[in-house]
């Protein structure tokens, strides 16, 4: 059994990250779902949140938000497709609340307010 899963996480026209890591935290339908080393071939249906990359100690190493996707795991590879993805670190509450109004269609509309909801209620990350 492989120590780390690999990982890649993608929109439609572009990889936005790959790598390996300890597990990755998804935001699945059902609830959060850990992929560890090891985990049984699954496709799984992502809600809109955020995507935690895990390090050796189990802690977020990088978070992405995602819009709505799907996640393939199947020999300790992660394979996330998803329709809008952006690093927790490169936008703010101020940013994603001026977005919302201006964005081209309510489904992006729908993805900057699930973010300023997220980190309205979850300030320090």
């Amino acid at each position: 059994m492989a120590e780390k899963v690999k990982m890649q996480l993608a929109e439609p026209d572009k990889v936005v990250k790959e790598g390996s890591f300890s597990g990755v935290v998804l935001p699945a339908y059902a609830g959060n779902l850990t992929v560890i080393p090891g985990r049984a071939p699954s496709i799984i249906w992502l809600n809109p949140g955020v995507v935690r990359l895990l390090n050796a100690d189990s802690e977020a190493e990088e978070k992405y938000f995602v819009g709505n996707g799907v996640a393939e795991v199947a020999d300790d590879f992660c394979k996330i497709s998803a329709e809008h993805i952006i690093a927790f670190k490169n936008i703010t509450l101020t940013e994603a609340e001026k977005l919302i109004p201006e964005a081209e269609n309510k489904d992006i509309a729908a993805f900057y307010q699930m973010i300023r909801d997220y980190l309205t209620a979850f300030p320090a990350g």
